[in-house]
């Protein structure tokens, strides 16, 4: 299986993407970046 691999900057952006949405759910960010990774996940299949 391929994989993803994000670049640092990808990484510190996705990080702030969390924060931001995490202020108000938590368990939303979580969510949206499953979803998010698995969309990724798609683009090596």
């Amino acid at each position: 299986m391929k994989q993803v691999f994000k670049r640092p900057l990808a990484g510190a952006d996705l990080e702030e993407i969390w924060d931001y949405i995490a202020k108000d759910s938590p368990e939303r960010a979580a969510s949206f970046l499953r979803k998010l990774y698995a969309k990724m996940q798609t683009l090596v299949a």
